[in-house]
Protein backbone atom coordinates (compact mmCIF):
# COMPACT_ATOMS: atom_id res chain seq x y z
CA UNK A 1 0.00 0.00 0.00
CA UNK A 2 1.15 3.53 -0.73
CA UNK A 3 -0.05 6.36 1.45
CA UNK A 4 -2.67 4.12 3.01
CA UNK A 5 -5.06 4.22 0.07
CA UNK A 6 -3.06 3.52 -3.10
CA UNK A 7 -2.06 0.10 -4.27
CA UNK A 8 1.45 -0.32 -5.62
CA UNK A 9 1.35 -3.20 -8.08
CA UNK A 10 3.48 -4.88 -10.71
CA UNK A 11 2.30 -6.23 -14.06
CA UNK A 12 4.30 -9.18 -15.45
CA UNK A 13 5.70 -8.66 -18.93
CA UNK A 14 3.71 -11.55 -20.41
CA UNK A 15 0.24 -12.46 -19.21
CA UNK A 16 -1.54 -15.57 -20.43
CA UNK A 17 -4.05 -18.15 -19.20
CA UNK A 18 -1.30 -19.95 -17.26
CA UNK A 19 -0.17 -16.91 -15.27
CA UNK A 20 -0.61 -17.62 -11.52
CA UNK A 21 -3.19 -15.42 -9.84
CA UNK A 22 -5.10 -14.93 -6.62
CA UNK A 23 -8.74 -13.79 -6.71
CA UNK A 24 -10.19 -11.35 -4.21
CA UNK A 25 -13.09 -9.02 -3.56
CA UNK A 26 -13.47 -5.98 -1.32
CA UNK A 27 -16.37 -5.44 1.08
CA UNK A 28 -16.33 -2.28 3.19
CA UNK A 29 -12.80 -1.95 4.57
CA UNK A 30 -11.91 -5.64 4.23
CA UNK A 31 -10.28 -7.49 1.36
CA UNK A 32 -11.11 -11.19 1.09
CA UNK A 33 -8.65 -13.45 -0.73
CA UNK A 34 -9.47 -16.95 -1.89
CA UNK A 35 -8.14 -19.50 -4.30
CA UNK A 36 -8.17 -23.11 -5.40
CA UNK A 37 -5.47 -25.76 -5.69
CA UNK A 38 -4.12 -25.98 -9.23
CA UNK A 39 -4.70 -29.74 -9.18
CA UNK A 40 -8.41 -29.18 -8.57
CA UNK A 41 -8.95 -26.64 -11.34
CA UNK A 42 -9.32 -29.24 -14.10
CA UNK A 43 -10.71 -27.69 -17.26
CA UNK A 44 -12.56 -24.91 -15.43
CA UNK A 45 -10.53 -21.74 -15.98
CA UNK A 46 -13.03 -19.35 -14.40
CA UNK A 47 -11.98 -17.50 -11.22
CA UNK A 48 -13.32 -19.15 -8.10
CA UNK A 49 -15.41 -16.08 -7.26
CA UNK A 50 -17.05 -15.93 -10.69
CA UNK A 51 -17.75 -19.65 -10.50
CA UNK A 52 -19.28 -19.39 -7.04
CA UNK A 53 -21.35 -16.27 -7.71
CA UNK A 54 -22.68 -17.57 -11.03
CA UNK A 55 -23.97 -20.70 -9.29
CA UNK A 56 -25.54 -18.68 -6.49
CA UNK A 57 -27.76 -16.56 -8.73
CA UNK A 58 -28.96 -19.41 -10.96
CA UNK A 59 -32.62 -20.34 -10.72
CA UNK A 60 -32.67 -23.50 -8.64
CA UNK A 61 -35.37 -25.46 -6.84
CA UNK A 62 -35.73 -24.50 -3.20
CA UNK A 63 -33.72 -26.72 -0.89
CA UNK A 64 -34.80 -28.13 2.43
CA UNK A 65 -32.91 -27.69 5.67
CA UNK A 66 -31.45 -31.18 5.39
CA UNK A 67 -30.02 -30.64 1.91
CA UNK A 68 -26.27 -30.31 1.67
CA UNK A 69 -24.57 -28.16 -0.91
CA UNK A 70 -22.39 -30.41 -3.06
CA UNK A 71 -21.55 -27.73 -5.62
CA UNK A 72 -17.94 -26.98 -6.47
CA UNK A 73 -17.76 -23.77 -4.48
CA UNK A 74 -16.06 -25.03 -1.31
CA UNK A 75 -13.02 -22.84 -1.89
CA UNK A 76 -15.34 -19.83 -2.03
CA UNK A 77 -17.46 -20.78 0.97
CA UNK A 78 -14.58 -21.75 3.25
CA UNK A 79 -13.60 -18.10 3.64
CA UNK A 80 -17.16 -17.27 4.74
CA UNK A 81 -17.65 -15.06 1.69
CA UNK A 82 -20.35 -17.18 0.09
CA UNK A 83 -23.04 -16.22 2.66
CA UNK A 84 -22.53 -12.54 1.79
CA UNK A 85 -23.91 -13.22 -1.71
CA UNK A 86 -26.16 -16.19 -1.01
CA UNK A 87 -28.15 -14.41 1.69
CA UNK A 88 -28.43 -11.10 -0.12
CA UNK A 89 -31.50 -12.11 -2.13
CA UNK A 90 -33.20 -13.94 0.76
CA UNK A 91 -33.27 -11.07 3.25
CA UNK A 92 -36.54 -9.11 3.00
CA UNK A 93 -36.41 -5.32 2.57
CA UNK A 94 -36.00 -3.21 5.70
CA UNK A 95 -39.56 -1.92 5.30
CA UNK A 96 -40.79 -5.43 6.28
CA UNK A 97 -38.66 -5.66 9.43
CA UNK A 98 -40.16 -5.08 12.85
CA UNK A 99 -38.80 -3.14 15.78
CA UNK A 100 -37.20 -5.31 18.47
CA UNK A 101 -39.69 -4.01 21.03
CA UNK A 102 -42.37 -6.13 19.28
CA UNK A 103 -40.26 -9.17 20.09
CA UNK A 104 -40.10 -8.18 23.75
CA UNK A 105 -43.86 -7.71 23.89
CA UNK A 106 -44.49 -11.14 22.36
CA UNK A 107 -42.14 -12.95 24.77
CA UNK A 108 -42.02 -15.42 26.40
CA UNK A 109 -44.58 -17.42 24.38
CA UNK A 110 -44.41 -15.47 21.08
CA UNK A 111 -48.00 -16.49 20.48
CA UNK A 112 -48.54 -13.63 18.04
CA UNK A 113 -45.96 -15.21 15.72
CA UNK A 114 -47.16 -18.81 16.11
CA UNK A 115 -48.53 -20.78 13.19
CA UNK A 116 -50.65 -23.90 12.92
CA UNK A 117 -48.61 -25.05 9.95
CA UNK A 118 -46.13 -27.76 11.10
CA UNK A 119 -43.75 -26.73 8.29
CA UNK A 120 -43.58 -23.14 9.48
CA UNK A 121 -40.01 -23.55 10.75
CA UNK A 122 -38.85 -24.16 7.19
CA UNK A 123 -40.58 -21.03 5.93
CA UNK A 124 -39.13 -17.51 5.68
CA UNK A 125 -37.67 -16.03 8.84
CA UNK A 126 -39.08 -12.97 10.61
CA UNK A 127 -36.69 -10.01 10.77
CA UNK A 128 -36.34 -7.47 13.55
CA UNK A 129 -33.77 -4.73 14.08
CA UNK A 130 -31.87 -3.07 16.91
CA UNK A 131 -28.69 -0.93 16.99
CA UNK A 132 -27.23 -2.81 19.98
CA UNK A 133 -27.73 -6.57 20.10
CA UNK A 134 -26.13 -6.89 23.52
CA UNK A 135 -28.98 -4.84 24.97
CA UNK A 136 -31.49 -6.91 23.04
CA UNK A 137 -29.94 -10.14 24.29
CA UNK A 138 -29.97 -8.94 27.89
CA UNK A 139 -33.71 -8.22 27.77
CA UNK A 140 -34.54 -11.55 26.13
CA UNK A 141 -32.36 -13.53 28.56
CA UNK A 142 -34.43 -12.21 31.44
CA UNK A 143 -37.66 -13.16 29.66
CA UNK A 144 -36.20 -16.60 28.86
CA UNK A 145 -36.76 -17.63 32.47
CA UNK A 146 -40.53 -17.59 31.84
CA UNK A 147 -40.60 -19.32 28.46
CA UNK A 148 -39.11 -22.05 26.31
CA UNK A 149 -37.03 -20.52 23.54
CA UNK A 150 -33.37 -20.41 22.52
CA UNK A 151 -31.11 -17.47 21.78
CA UNK A 152 -27.97 -17.56 19.65
CA UNK A 153 -25.63 -14.67 18.88
CA UNK A 154 -23.68 -14.52 15.61
CA UNK A 155 -20.62 -12.35 15.01
CA UNK A 156 -19.71 -10.75 11.70
CA UNK A 157 -16.34 -9.61 10.39
CA UNK A 158 -15.32 -8.68 13.93
CA UNK A 159 -15.61 -11.46 16.56
CA UNK A 160 -16.19 -8.81 19.23
CA UNK A 161 -19.32 -7.36 17.62
CA UNK A 162 -22.52 -9.38 17.28
CA UNK A 163 -24.31 -8.88 13.97
CA UNK A 164 -27.25 -11.26 14.37
CA UNK A 165 -29.38 -12.61 17.18
CA UNK A 166 -31.28 -15.76 16.25
CA UNK A 167 -34.28 -16.71 18.35
CA UNK A 168 -36.12 -20.03 18.02
CA UNK A 169 -39.42 -20.79 19.72
CA UNK A 170 -41.94 -23.63 19.46
CA UNK A 171 -44.33 -23.41 16.47
CA UNK A 172 -42.75 -20.17 15.33
CA UNK A 173 -40.60 -19.35 12.30
CA UNK A 174 -36.99 -18.43 12.93
CA UNK A 175 -36.78 -14.90 14.33
CA UNK A 176 -33.69 -12.88 13.44
CA UNK A 177 -32.64 -9.60 15.02
CA UNK A 178 -30.09 -7.74 12.91
CA UNK A 179 -27.76 -5.02 14.11
CA UNK A 180 -28.43 -1.81 12.22
CA UNK A 181 -27.05 1.74 12.36
CA UNK A 182 -28.77 4.30 14.60
CA UNK A 183 -29.98 6.23 11.54
CA UNK A 184 -31.36 3.21 9.68
CA UNK A 185 -34.73 4.91 9.04
CA UNK A 186 -32.88 7.84 7.44
CA UNK A 187 -30.88 5.52 5.15
CA UNK A 188 -34.08 3.76 4.13
CA UNK A 189 -35.63 7.14 3.24
CA UNK A 190 -32.51 8.05 1.23
CA UNK A 191 -32.77 4.83 -0.77
CA UNK A 192 -36.48 5.40 -1.42
CA UNK A 193 -35.87 8.98 -2.60
CA UNK A 194 -32.93 7.92 -4.78
CA UNK A 195 -35.11 5.18 -6.32
CA UNK A 196 -37.69 7.82 -7.20
CA UNK A 197 -35.21 10.36 -8.62
CA UNK A 198 -33.22 7.78 -10.61
CA UNK A 199 -36.41 6.15 -11.89
CA UNK A 200 -35.38 2.72 -10.62
CA UNK A 201 -37.62 -0.31 -10.20
CA UNK A 202 -39.26 -0.07 -6.80
CA UNK A 203 -38.56 -3.01 -4.46
CA UNK A 204 -36.05 -4.40 -6.97
CA UNK A 205 -33.23 -1.87 -7.19
CA UNK A 206 -31.58 0.01 -4.37
CA UNK A 207 -33.62 -1.74 -1.66
CA UNK A 208 -32.41 -0.94 1.85
CA UNK A 209 -31.63 -3.99 4.00
CA UNK A 210 -30.00 -2.53 7.09
CA UNK A 211 -26.69 -1.47 5.51
CA UNK A 212 -24.27 0.79 7.34
CA UNK A 213 -23.10 4.22 6.03
CA UNK A 214 -20.14 2.95 3.97
CA UNK A 215 -22.32 0.39 2.20
CA UNK A 216 -25.08 2.95 1.64
CA UNK A 217 -22.63 5.37 0.03
CA UNK A 218 -21.13 2.68 -2.20
CA UNK A 219 -24.51 1.45 -3.43
CA UNK A 220 -25.61 5.01 -4.17
CA UNK A 221 -22.34 5.66 -6.03
CA UNK A 222 -22.84 2.58 -8.19
CA UNK A 223 -26.41 3.51 -9.09
CA UNK A 224 -25.62 7.16 -9.83
CA UNK A 225 -22.62 6.22 -11.99
CA UNK A 226 -24.66 3.86 -14.19
CA UNK A 227 -25.35 5.31 -17.63
CA UNK A 228 -29.01 6.12 -18.18
CA UNK A 229 -30.48 4.93 -21.46
CA UNK A 230 -33.05 6.76 -23.49
CA UNK A 231 -36.28 4.91 -24.28
CA UNK A 232 -36.64 5.22 -28.04
CA UNK A 233 -40.07 5.73 -29.58
CA UNK A 234 -41.31 3.69 -32.54
CA UNK A 235 -40.81 6.71 -34.79
CA UNK A 236 -37.18 7.07 -33.71
CA UNK A 237 -36.55 3.36 -34.22
CA UNK A 238 -37.99 3.52 -37.71
CA UNK A 239 -35.78 6.51 -38.56
CA UNK A 240 -32.69 4.43 -37.75
CA UNK A 241 -33.96 1.52 -39.86
CA UNK A 242 -34.74 3.82 -42.81
CA UNK A 243 -31.32 5.48 -42.56
CA UNK A 244 -29.70 2.07 -43.04
CA UNK A 245 -31.87 1.15 -46.00
CA UNK A 246 -33.68 -1.39 -43.82
CA UNK A 247 -30.58 -3.61 -43.83
CA UNK A 248 -28.32 -4.88 -41.05
CA UNK A 249 -24.55 -4.61 -41.44
CA UNK A 250 -24.50 -8.32 -42.27
CA UNK A 251 -26.97 -7.81 -45.14
CA UNK A 252 -30.02 -9.24 -43.36
CA UNK A 253 -33.33 -7.41 -43.76
CA UNK A 254 -34.47 -5.46 -40.71
CA UNK A 255 -38.19 -6.08 -40.36
CA UNK A 256 -40.27 -3.40 -38.66
CA UNK A 257 -40.52 -4.07 -34.92
CA UNK A 258 -38.21 -7.08 -35.14
CA UNK A 259 -34.77 -5.53 -34.97
CA UNK A 260 -32.50 -4.28 -32.18
CA UNK A 261 -30.84 -0.93 -31.60
CA UNK A 262 -27.20 -0.84 -30.62
CA UNK A 263 -24.78 1.96 -29.80
CA UNK A 264 -22.08 2.39 -32.45
CA UNK A 265 -19.67 3.74 -29.84
CA UNK A 266 -20.49 1.88 -26.59
CA UNK A 267 -21.69 3.96 -23.66
CA UNK A 268 -18.95 2.54 -21.44
CA UNK A 269 -16.43 3.83 -23.98
CA UNK A 270 -17.77 7.39 -23.93
CA UNK A 271 -20.42 7.03 -26.64
CA UNK A 272 -23.52 9.23 -26.57
CA UNK A 273 -27.02 7.90 -26.06
CA UNK A 274 -28.24 9.71 -29.17
CA UNK A 275 -29.87 8.81 -32.49
CA UNK A 276 -26.71 9.51 -34.51
CA UNK A 277 -24.87 6.93 -32.38
CA UNK A 278 -27.43 4.17 -33.01
CA UNK A 279 -27.38 1.32 -35.50
CA UNK A 280 -30.12 -1.15 -36.26
CA UNK A 281 -29.03 -4.79 -36.03
CA UNK A 282 -30.52 -8.21 -36.47
CA UNK A 283 -30.78 -10.51 -33.47
CA UNK A 284 -27.62 -12.43 -34.36
CA UNK A 285 -25.38 -9.37 -34.86
CA UNK A 286 -26.73 -7.65 -31.76
CA UNK A 287 -26.05 -10.72 -29.63
CA UNK A 288 -22.48 -10.96 -30.90
CA UNK A 289 -21.87 -7.26 -30.30
CA UNK A 290 -23.15 -7.53 -26.73
CA UNK A 291 -20.58 -10.24 -26.06
CA UNK A 292 -17.82 -7.99 -27.42
CA UNK A 293 -19.01 -5.05 -25.30
CA UNK A 294 -19.15 -7.23 -22.21
CA UNK A 295 -15.58 -8.29 -22.90
CA UNK A 296 -14.58 -4.66 -23.25
CA UNK A 297 -16.14 -3.74 -19.93
CA UNK A 298 -14.37 -6.68 -18.32
CA UNK A 299 -10.94 -5.78 -19.72
CA UNK A 300 -10.24 -2.94 -17.30
CA UNK A 301 -11.43 -4.91 -14.27
CA UNK A 302 -9.43 -7.94 -15.39
CA UNK A 303 -6.25 -5.91 -15.79
CA UNK A 304 -6.61 -4.53 -12.27
CA UNK A 305 -7.29 -8.02 -10.91
CA UNK A 306 -4.22 -9.40 -12.67
CA UNK A 307 -2.11 -6.53 -11.37
CA UNK A 308 -3.20 -7.01 -7.77
CA UNK A 309 -3.73 -10.74 -7.72
CA UNK A 310 -0.71 -12.03 -9.68
CA UNK A 311 2.34 -13.10 -7.75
Amino acid sequence: MKGGNEVDCHVPAALDSHTPRVDFFIRDDHCFWYGKDVQKLGLDKRPAAANGISQIWEDKPQKTEDDTDQENVEEFACKQTLPVFACASKVPPFSEWKRCVELYEAAPTFQVFMSKDPKVKKGPALYFYHPNLEVCESVLRKLQEYGNFSIEMKSGKSPDVAELLILKAEACPKMIVKRVPQKCELYQAIFEKATELLNLAKDKQLVYKGEFPSQVCERLRLEVSKPTRHKWTQKERESVRTRQGELCECGATLEAGKFHLDHIVPLFDGGKDALDNLAGKCLSCHGENRKQNALGRYTEAASIRNCLGTY
